[in-house]
């Protein structure tokens, strides 16, 4: 201890004021090292030594590492050194480890240090004065002065150095201590803020019957606001920021403030957007402060889906039952399979028969798909796998011996990374497979059908407005099919501008009435860009309601039989203009000629006669029409003009008939 009590007045003012000025120094300084350094200055060039300093023990009391060192040469300083303590030092190491200051004035002549003169020489020391630092008992330090001469130290100067000494180690343990409180702050404060979780220290506020009323956030970290959505809550009222907050919170809070007891509890707050959470509270600080952690995660999503399951599970059961799923439940570790009795019936089983994952499952199973369906599972078991499976495969009935088709679907729950149950459903597909079946080798019929006729036969699927042609559509019209757009709108794009609004109308008349047949002749382009003639039927499928699904039809190319038609109607056209010129120059010889002429009936009866009757014979039109030919002929020339006339009736060419 600083031996003040041993100065006079004078020699404890004089220290007092060296002291003031070294606090003065001291207090400016908030590294251990510059304290060190700062103190061993200070009192070095006070007591004029050549070396003054600040040692840390290591290696229980092995080696000293020089922390703070001065002399008046700079250049010679120590600090940074590490000296292992030789056997010379043993005496002096022993004394400070008892704690006491160890004072030499001369190295050769103390028997503390008279057997290693030359060692003490060789660090230039032979006075010394060195005190002890001890913590909870055990030497950390020692302050230390040297000299390479001789020197009496008195009370004043061994107090001295006791005195720094004690100072200094106090500053240094104070500015370390200030150290590790601001670094573990900052190792607080970043663990606060990194932790996947929302955190808050609440105070409690209670009214005067005890009820818990409110609560005031002191600290929030930063997942705070991710979890609750409240953006600038230290400071401020719960009740302020959520009105509507339940009450349930504020008391199980309280009661965690008042009796110390922690809480761990799952529940929703409806006026945080109803969101669930997870919480663990606990008390913090002194009792009357009223101080809770909050320690809480978001589980919403958890909970809903919990609830949904919940609700679910009634609605699944009565769903399984009436789709006739069959239901299974594996236990991977426990190796126990359980099937309902719909699952057995569809491996062939009768209701209740034991089962088994291999014996009843695995020997179920179709040879050919056996390897695959046991791969699906077992990869659903991997935690880094999907989880689950959707399988389809044969299962050869271990009773009955019937092939059956079968959907499973099945979802896999892990504790950790191991499995620990498998759950899922069985579909009876036996029926849509056979069904299938069928439907592929009628469409293989259909194909072969469509390749042996010229007709271009289309499918369209109105719901996905996908048509499927056959190879007609390439052998008759030149477009190929992998090139096409299989959708209505490309084949009315084809139809010829003249006839697609119309053929468009016809069609969709059809599909969106109730009809369900379907015909039109129309203009097809061919891949060419010239134009076929086609003749299009088709028959339009309807689902229950009536809605149009699907319409399938064929198209005939008539362009053969309509160039035909256009043909012989242009030769109608040429022959009617003929028949107009040849009738005009007929009636013109008729009105202008001056010979006789008449049209009479088969029976002879007159019906049309020319002017020049009335020209040359002196007839009226009214005397000759109805008129009997024979009655205006000569008796002798009847008979020969009657048999002219029946041999034209018969279609027999007169060139010449004379009569009077």
């Amino acid at each position: 201890m600083p031996r003040s009590h041993l100065l006079d007045r004078d020699q404890l003012l004089a220290r007092q004021a060296f002291q003031l000025r070294l606090v003065d120094t001291l207090r400016h300084q908030d590294r251990a090292e510059d304290i060190m350094r700062a103190a061993a200055a200070a009192l070095g060039e006070y007591l004029g030594v050549a070396r003054c300093g600040y040692g840390e023990i290591v290696d229980n009391g092995a080696v000293i590492h020089v922390t703070g060192d001065w002399t008046p040469d700079s250049a010679a300083s120590a600090v940074g050194e590490t000296h292992t303590l030789g056997a010379f030092a043993a005496p002096l190491f022993a004394e400070l480890v008892a704690g006491r200051t160890v004072v030499v004035e001369d190295c050769r002549s103390d028997p503390r240090t008279s057997g290693h003169v030359d060692a003490w020489a060789e660090i230039q020391t032979r006075t010394m004065v060195v005190f002890p630092l001890s913590r909870h008992g055990e030497l950390v330090a020692i302050f230390y002065v040297h000299d390479p001469e001789p020197h009496f130290w008195d009370h004043t100067e061994i107090a001295l150095v006791e005195d720094v000494a004690l100072r200094t180690a106090d500053a240094v343990e104070r500015v370390r201590a200030e150290a590790d409180s601001k670094a573990n702050e900052r190792r607080y404060r970043s663990l606060f803020n990194s932790i996947d979780a929302g955190f808050c220290v609440i105070e409690m506020r209670f009214a005067a019957d005890g009820t818990a009323e409110d609560y005031r956030f002191i600290e929030v970290n930063d997942g705070f606001v991710d979890y609750t959505g409240l953006q600038g809550a230290a400071g401020r009222w719960m009740r302020e920021m959520v009105p509507d907050h339940e009450q349930y919170w504020f008391d199980r809070f309280g009661s965690v403030a008042r009796t110390g007891n922690p809480v761990r509890f799952q529940d929703v707050a409806g006026g945080l957007d109803h969101r669930w959470y997870e919480v663990q509270a606990y008390r913090v600080d002194a009792m009357d402060l009223h101080h809770v952690a909050v320690l809480f995660t978001d589980i919403t999503e958890r909970r809903r889906a919990e609830i949904a399951l919940e609700q679910s599970r009634e609605e699944l059961e009565l769903a399984t039952r009436a789709a006739r799923l069959g239901r299974f439940d594996y236990r991977p570790q426990a190796g126990t399979l359980t099937w309902d009795d719909r699952c057995r019936e569809l491996f062939g089983l009768p209701p209740g028969a034991p089962v088994d994952y291999e014996a009843s499952f695995i020997a179920g199973l179709h040879p050919d798909d056996r390897a695959v369906t046991r791969a699906a599972v077992d990869a659903a078991l991997e935690p880094d796998g999907l989880r689950g499976f959707d399988i389809e495969y044969r299962v050869i009935g271990l009773a009955d011996g019937v092939e059956r088709h079968l959907v499973a679907h099945g979802i896999t729950f892990f504790e950790a990374r191991t499995p620990v149950r498998m759950i899922g459903t069985v579909f009876d597909v036996t029926r849509d497979r056979h069904a299938q079946a069928t439907l592929v080798e009628t469409s293989e019929r259909l194909r072969l059908a469509g390749r042996a006729t010229n007709d271009a036969i289309w499918d369209w699927d109105l719901r996905r407005d996908h048509i499927v042609w056959n190879d007609a559509l390439e052998q008759a019209y030149g477009h190929r099919i992998a090139a096409i757009d299989p959708s209505g709108a490309w084949w009315i794009d084809h139809i010829h501008p003249e006839d697609r609004a119309r053929v468009d109308h016809s069609i969709h008349a059809v599909i969106d009435g109730d009809a369900v047949d379907w015909t039109d002749e129309y203009r097809f382009a061919r891949a060419d860009g010239s134009y076929a003639d086609v003749f299009d039927r088709g028959y339009v499928i309807r689902d229950a309601r009536g809605a149009a699904v699907r319409m399938i039809g064929a198209m005939l190319d008539q362009s053969t039989r309509k160039a035909a038609e256009r043909q012989l109607r242009a030769v109608n056209e040429r022959l009617a203009e003929t028949v107009v010129a040849t009738t005009a120059d007929r009636n013109r010889l008729w009105d202008l000629s001056g010979d006789i002429m008449l049209r009479a009936a088969f029976d002879g009866t007159i019906v049309a006669a020319n002017p020049a009757w009335t020209a040359m014979l002196g007839w009226d039109m009214g005397s000759i029409l109805h008129t009997p030919l024979f009655a205006l002929l000569h008796p002798d020339d009847v008979e020969r003009t009657a048999a002219a006339a029946a041999g034209l009736a018969r279609g027999e060419t007169i060139a010449r008939i004379d009569n009077r």
